[in-house]
Order: C-alpha cells, then sequence, then structure tokens
C-alpha cells in the first residue's frame, strides 16, 4: 500500500504546515478529491518536502496537482493557505498557461503574450506599428477550457 502511505504523507505534512491538528479529516477529503495517481502523488509529496513554504508563499512553480490542491484547501482555509500567483502580473487567479520562466501565468498574461508588433508599409501612408494578435489552433482550443475543479 504505498499509494496510501504517500497519501497519509501528504496529508501529515499539509496538517503540520496549517497547524491545525483537526482539520486532518478536511485536508484528506481535499486531497482524495484530486484523485492523484502514484506519480503525481509522489511528485507533490516532493514538491512539498523541498519547499516547506508551499501553502503560503503564493508561486506559480512546481507539479500542477499543488496548483489544484491550493485551489481546494483555499475554499476550506482561507487565512491560511495562499493561492498562487500569476508569474507575470502577480494577480491570484487561476494560473493554468506555462509562462515564459519556471511559473505559471494566468489567461490574460498568455493573451498579452500572444500579441506581436509587426512592421507594416500601407500605400498613401506613413509607416507605423500595428498589433496584430497571433491566435494559433492550439490557443483557439484551449482558450475556453474549463477549470479541472469546476
Amino acid at each position: 500500500m504505498p499509494h496510501r502511505q504517500m497519501h497519509r504523507r501528504v496529508v501529515d505534512f499539509i496538517v503540520r504546515q496549517l497547524g491545525l491538528p483537526e482539520a486532518e479529516h478536511v485536508v484528506s477529503t481535499a486531497v482524495d478529491r484530486l484523485a492523484l495517481m502514484p506519480k503525481r502523488l509522489r511528485d507533490l509529496e516532493d514538491y512539498l518536502i523541498a519547499h516547506p513554504d508551499a501553502l503560503v508563499s503564493g508561486r506559480s512553480d512546481g507539479p500542477v496537482s499543488r496548483l489544484r490542491l491550493l485551489d481546494v484547501l483555499v475554499e476550506s482555509f482561507p487565512e491560511q493557505v495562499v493561492r498562487a500567483r500569476c508569474a507575470q502580473c502577480g494577480r491570484q487567479t487561476l494560473v493554468n498557461r506555462r509562462g515564459p520562466g519556471e511559473g505559471r501565468i494566468c489567461v490574460s498574461c498568455y493573451a498579452a503574450n500572444r500579441i506581436r508588433r509587426v512592421w507594416t508599409v500601407r500605400p498613401h501612408a506613413n509607416r507605423r506599428w500595428q498589433t496584430l494578435r497571433v491566435r494559433t489552433r492550439l490557443s483557439r482550443l484551449h482558450w475556453h477550457r474549463p477549470h479541472p475543479m469546476a
């Protein structure tokens, strides 16, 4: 039963970080709601051990399972848990896009990064900068994808 042991270690770590021993059942239910496979649970455990401030830092790096865990825990413990912030604008919102660095960014920053400035020359007009929104097939497919916890 290594999966149950990893689950138990993750729950114990979170309860210790929150400082609320009576919240063990709520945290266990939150981790169960994620329905993580053993590899994802191991990644989450490794990240939590390597970064003891993972629940309160607001960083958006790390495995996606940590971001989903923060979204679930912030519903029950809004004073103790800090939702992940966008790596570009710093807003506490859904961060489901990979950013240019290690962190993740929100949909607004992702859309802003997709705008390219191109030099255009029009007949009988002055040269000017024009912004064109570049949207690939991939970005259109994932533009309105619902959040996995919704």
